[in-house]
């Protein structure tokens, strides 16, 4: 039996660098939170949790995103932008000051 976790109030450091790239590719794209999971057909409280380093993003969720937003999984949990357009790596690493 695989015991379930609930997210706690605080941060995990393990997940900041996944939640400091999901910030920064929503303020590229230009979407507040709430539109930006909306899009994806994540809730809410749950991509707020994402960005909030609070919790990793579930291999489906992670999937919505990348279709959503033309990320790739490699960018999303690794920080490879090899699989990412050319214009979206471009309006990343201005956010992220690259």
């Amino acid at each position: 039996m695989t015991k379930t976790t609930k997210p706690s109030g605080k941060s995990d450091a393990r997940f900041a660098p996944i939640a400091a790239r999901l910030i920064a590719a929503r303020e590229a794209i230009g979407l507040e939170q709430t539109d930006f999971a909306r899009r994806a057909k994540i809730a809410q409280n749950t991509y707020n949790q994402y960005e909030q380093a609070k919790r990793r993003p579930s291999l489906d969720n992670a999937i919505k995103l990348c279709r959503a937003y033309n990320l790739t999984l490699d960018w999303i949990y690794l920080d490879d932008p090899s699989g990412l357009s050319a214009r979206l790596w471009g309006q990343i690493r201005d956010r992220r000051g690259d």
